[in-house]
């Protein structure tokens, strides 16, 4: 690996490193290609914190080491939520893939009214119902446990406010092989008309290689903000999506939250 491959992979994967644990960088040499990358490993794992609001400073449960999820590092959450505002007083949130909640649990201690969590994996869902419990928002809080393609629609019956806010977070190293199409109609099309008029927005994080349309379901991206490897897109709704009521005449099935 030469010195610039080097620079390259600890510039995109070290601040996310940190952020999630401790870990050791081992790193060769040789006199033909000069440092080499050894290994990577986790010496050890620490919870996530709350950056801002009434639970500042308090640490979270990340996934278990063996899930597939990828928490979003402080840098880049500081970065969004100056972006969407430092305090979010009485919004509705849903957070998407959620893994254990950083980003739902960042807007209830922001001041978000209420929160609705989805993820799929027992195992995550287990550990974000522990911070729920550990800061005592379980009021304010949904979980949607379930494959957020298939259930979304019907999940979304549940959410009677506008919608100030949704992060869709797919599992990023899948992210770049999704049926694009797919994922406008089985989750941009119902969020579309559930948006908030006031500023309402989809925030959608993939990795750099997905190929990600500019429209999705009635939605436009408005803005795209690069983290090394990472991209965070928002999407707002267009004149057409605007004031355009949710679609209720269909049958759906009761879902347990």
């Amino acid at each position: 690996m030469s010195v610039p491959a080097v620079t390259a992979f600890l510039a995109r994967n070290v601040p996310y490193l940190l952020a999630t644990g401790y870990w050791l960088l081992a790193i060769g040499f040789s006199a033909s290609e000069g440092p080499k990358l050894l290994a990577v490993s986790a010496v050890t794992c620490r919870g996530m914190r709350i950056l801002s609001g009434q639970f500042r400073g308090r640490e979270i449960l990340p996934p278990p080491g063996k899930s597939i999820t990828r928490p979003v590092t402080g840098l880049v959450k500081k970065s969004l939520f100056s972006m969407l505002g430092e305090e979010l007083p009485g919004q509705t949130v849903l957070d998407l893939y959620c893994g254990t909640g950083t980003m739902g649990l960042e807007c209830l201690s922001r001041g978000a009214k209420r929160c609705f969590f989805a993820e799929k994996d027992p195992r995550v869902v287990e550990r974000l119902a522990r911070n729920l419990r550990d800061l005592r928002v379980t009021d304010r809080a949904t979980i949607w446990r379930g494959d957020v393609e298939a259930r979304l629609a019907s999940w979304l019956i549940q959410v009677t406010d506008p919608v100030d806010v949704a992060f869709v977070d797919p599992p990023y190293a899948d992210a770049r092989f999704l049926d694009w199409s797919r994922t406008a109609e089985t989750i941009f099309v119902p969020l579309a008309p559930r948006l908030s008029d006031n500023d309402g927005c989809v925030v959608l994080r993939t990795d750099e290689h997905a190929a990600v349309p500019d429209e999705l379901g009635g939605l436009q991206c408005s803005r795209t903000k690069n983290y090394g490897d990472m991209v965070v897109r928002f999407f707002v709704k267009t004149a057409a999506t605007s004031h355009k009521p949710p679609a209720t005449s269909h049958k759906v099935r009761s879902v347990p939250g």
